[in-house]
């Protein structure tokens, strides 16, 4: 099993990777990472020994990269390629050739070509090119159902030949949520009073977290126990910072940068919320879930069918790029406890029955066998 990613810097591709990784039966499967440039901080995740392979390549087109890529994949007597997102389509594919490697398998999350919303010409011609890439891998996997949508949309890929296999994060006990909400609260010297709302994620514009910060200063009058925890880092962190200290809240808002574990700090919060602008299906929501928080997210990707669960919500759903909405759904569930506790108590169970890591494992590993066996 060979699975191609661009680099290993810390991000939701990298995580689901080591994830697999960590978890696949090493009775069936030999693991490899390629990294298309370099490794990165996210190969400390890795439980299990592991080669990871740098290709170095140079921005823009690298034919020679692809040569190098595609020596690996033979030395390394890959059966299976698993490439993730438009990054590494192309080259995989071409280099899965070149090497003759049996099955190729491409995994596509989150923004489809790595945009928005793609525009212009060079968008149109990298969509003309993804969709016949596509046709030409054994199987397509996605994260979501409005993944597999947007594929086919911009691509013209049908979704329905798009399996979908979605994000699982391991499950940690309730003791062990309470110990790390104790220490992680002491730690960013919060009060007992204090009420905690947080996300995870890069630091970028689609993640929507200047909206966040302004939604925090509709709230934070109201409310002077309301304190915001932002934990990665990204292009982003500057700005976000500098709107803090504009707003007179930067005692009250909370920036860690990137953390090599993020459930402690998930631990810590009260309230979970995705404030991003687009999205697959969240990794952090799920991680959220894993410890049992209550939910606001906005209405994009795979969020709503999350949170509003008929049977069992998670939380609230709100308006994208709207900070009056975010606002109005978090005032909701910071000022009713009953209900806080209820949404929490439903992720933790949600969680458990449909994203724990061992039912990823399962999913993948049928999978394999599955695209191994139609030959």
């Amino acid at each position: 099993m060979a699975f191609l990613v661009h680099s290993l810097r810390t991000g939701g591709i990298e995580r689901s990777v080591t994830r697999i990784v960590n978890g696949l039966n090493t009775k069936l499967f030999r693991p490899v990472i390629i990294c298309l440039d370099r490794s990165g901080p996210a190969a400390n995740w890795l439980e299990v020994d592991v080669d990871i392979i740098e290709i170095k390549k140079r921005s823009g087109n690298d034919f020679r990269a692809v040569r190098r890529l595609a020596k690996v994949l033979a030395t390394q007597k890959a059966d299976i390629l698993q490439s993730h997102n438009w990054g590494t389509l192309m080259e995989g594919g071409v280099a899965r050739r070149l090497a003759n490697t049996p099955y190729h398998i491409h995994a596509e999350r989150g923004t489809v070509l790595g945009v928005v919303e793609p525009a212009g010409v060079k968008h149109w011609i990298r969509a003309v090119a993804m969709g016949r890439a596509l046709r030409r891998v054994d199987q397509v996997l996605s994260n979501s159902e409005a993944v597999a949508a947007r594929v086919q949309q911009r691509c013209g890929y049908p979704s329905d030949k798009i399996v979908i296999v979605p994000n699982g994060v391991p499950t940690i006990a309730q003791c062990d949520a309470e110990r790390l909400r104790e220490q992680m609260r002491a730690q960013l010297g919060l009060q007992q009073n204090s009420t905690l709302i947080g996300s995870v994620g890069r630091l970028a514009k689609v993640k929507g977290f200047d909206i966040a910060v302004s939604a925090f200063s509709h709230l934070a009058a109201e409310m002077p126990d309301l304190q915001l925890l932002l934990v990665g880092d990204g292009p982003e962190r500057d700005r976000l910072e500098a709107a803090s200290v504009q707003a007179g809240m930067n005692e009250r808002v909370h920036m860690v940068g990137r953390q090599p574990d993020v459930v402690p700090w998930l631990a810590a919060m009260d309230v979970y919320f995705n404030s991003s602008l687009s999205e697959g299906m969240s990794q952090s929501i799920v991680e959220a879930m894993s410890v049992g928080l209550p939910v606001v997210a906005t209405e994009v990707g795979e969020n709503v069918n999350l949170v509003k669960d008929p049977d069992s919500p998670c939380g609230l759903i709100c308006e994208p790029n709207s900070a009056e909405s975010l606002a109005s759904s978090l005032r909701a569930i910071v000022k009713d406890e009953t209900q806080q506790k209820w949404f929490g108590n439903n992720s933790r169970r949600r969680h458990a029955s449909h994203y724990s890591s061992s039912a990823l494992n399962d999913c993948f590993e049928s999978l394999y066998l599955k695209t191994v066996g139609r030959r």
